[in-house]
């Protein structure tokens, strides 16, 4: 039950705020909405206010805006006045109600960070060599370490920081080490042997962390670099796909997401919020890509119609939006065969 409410919390905030972004630009440069949904499937509920129809459907798992004219075939079939239709309006003004919705899922996950670390403050790993977390059934587990020890000497050879553990361990490779620790005020010998991983020697110890309180302001600079950086590592992981460097073996579809949204959701709300956030910005950057259906796909061909002085023909569309939904199908598949490998496994 928590993943389900996880889920469609964690969905409904992140499509509800991009599909604003189109809603609201619309309006504001003169377009007609005929719909602003809630989910997909049939309808539950609907009113109609104005020219616009609010609807919530049965799948809570996203939405939609529909604004009229979006091809020219559509201004003739529902004959939408040229004044109100998506087609007729300047470059300018379909560049933008294209890009507001990524825009909008920028600016979420820019507020939902600053919210966070405003109320919540800062968390950072501490330098200190104190044990804030022991893994369960590690080396450091059996040698009776908890959390709170402050690590002083390994084999004899001094502690001073965190990053000086590390390599004494792995000097140790697989013999006994003998570990100094301070405990509330008294010191304790223990030994253990380091267990291999993956070609590394762990003792299977983490870090203590510390709490910063930060202003309103801080909050916000921080969260700005903290979206930045994390939009960079996600392009960076997107062109690692692209050159062969790494694979999509990590690419999650809606299961996986699901999964992370309940686990996440475990441990606390303002630990779902910041995912809410991460996958906000993962909404709005993969939306921005120049793929065909996408939104990256209609501002590449707004800004191709305003440099040729004239729109493509529909079936040019059409038949460029079906090579996008093939590619789309690809990735949804590779993804949600990634998500069921990692559920039997």
């Amino acid at each position: 039950m928590v993943t389900l409410i996880a889920t469609v919390f964690v969905f409904a905030v992140i499509v509800l705020i991009h599909e604003w972004g189109h809603y609201i630009t619309a309006k504001w440069t003169g377009m007609r909405v005929d719909e602003f949904a809630i989910g997909f499937g049939p309808k539950v509920w609907s009113t109609t206010r104005g020219e616009t129809e609010y609807s919530v459907r049965a799948v809570p798992l996203g939405g939609f805006t529909a604004i009229a004219g979006m091809t020219q075939e559509d201004v003739e079939t529902n004959q939408v006045p040229a004044s109100r239709a998506f087609v007729s309006k300047s470059a300018p003004r379909r560049f933008l109600v294209i890009v507001a919705g990524a825009m909008m899922n920028f600016i979420l996950a820019i507020v939902l960070m600053a919210g966070i670390f405003a109320t919540q403050g800062v968390t950072s790993l501490s330098t200190e060599p104190r044990v804030g977390g022991v893994v369960a059934q590690s080396a450091a587990a059996q040698a009776g370490i908890v959390a709170g020890d402050r690590i002083l000497a390994i084999d004899g050879t001094p502690i001073s920081v965190w990053t000086d553990i590390s390599p004494q361990v792995e000097k140790a490779g697989g013999n006994v080490i003998h570990i100094t620790v301070d405990r509330n005020g008294s010191v304790r010998e223990l030994e253990t042997i380091p267990q291999s991983k993956d070609g590394r020697v762990l003792l299977g110890i983490t870090p203590s962390t510390i709490v910063q309180e930060v202003s309103p302001i801080d909050a916000i600079l921080l969260s700005v670099e903290r979206c930045y950086l994390t939009v960079v590592q996600m392009l960076q992981a997107l062109a690692g796909m692209v050159t062969g460097e790494t694979s999509g073996a990590d690419l999650a579809g809606p299961v996986g997401i699901a999964q992370l949204a309940g686990n996440v959701a475990r441990t606390g709300f303002s630990n779902l919020l910041m995912f809410t956030a991460v996958l906000s910005l993962n909404l709005g950057l993969i939306n921005l890509l120049p793929i065909p259906v996408l939104d990256g796909g209609r501002l590449v061909q707004i800004i191709w119609e305003a440099i040729r002085g004239k729109r493509l023909p529909d079936e040019a569309l059409y038949r460029i939006q079906m090579v996008g939904l093939v590619f789309l199908a690809g990735v949804f598949i590779l993804a949600t065969g990634n998500d069921l490998l990692r559920f039997l496994k």
